[in-house]
């Protein structure tokens, strides 16, 4: 458990050593401002899919608390894309939703990109929850899975901050 409670975004962001989120912004005055647009926005796609998630800011600060590389990931995401469905997408793999299918379709001379993830709840549930983007930049969220095999099987296991602050 975290001892310091950081008391707004700004200052959860810095604790997380997430500096660059806000200061890749320009101006960088505005950079919360856009930040939690983007939280809202989550929060409103979350909503829209009948799931009883919050990404405002308080929040955030209370699951820093307990899940503290969590958030450090989550705000890793949210530095990468402002894509709520992405954003909604990387909350419920905290969650403990497993990564099912993960397709990703490029072709440079149709100038087309697609990305589509699907979750699941547990490898008997039939129920899925399908995550799409047309957004490259949406690819980044990619590197954050973990990867491996096992019995000779390819599985993309959780989301991870590239780094702990």
């Amino acid at each position: 458990m975290n001892t310091n409670q950081p008391n707004d975004l700004e200052q959860l962001i810095r604790m997380c050593g997430e500096e660059w989120v806000i200061d890749c912004f320009h101006p960088k005055d505005e950079s919360i401002m856009h930040l939690r647009q983007a939280l809202d926005a989550a929060t409103a796609e979350a909503k829209q899919r009948g799931l009883a998630l919050d990404f405002s800011e308080g929040s955030l600060i209370a699951s820093y608390e307990k899940h503290s590389a969590q958030v450090n990931a989550f705000l890793q995401a949210l530095g990468t894309t402002r894509n709520p469905v992405m954003l909604v997408m990387v909350w419920r793999i905290f969650q403990g939703y497993q990564i099912s299918r993960v397709s990703m379709q490029y072709d440079e001379a149709q100038a087309v990109f697609r990305l589509e993830i699907v979750l699941h709840n547990s490898p008997y549930d039939t129920q899925e929850e399908i995550y799409e983007s047309t957004d490259i930049g949406d690819a980044v969220l990619l590197r954050h899975f973990g990867i491996m095999t096992m019995d000779n099987k390819p599985i993309f296991d959780g989301f991870y901050a590239l780094k702990l602050g």
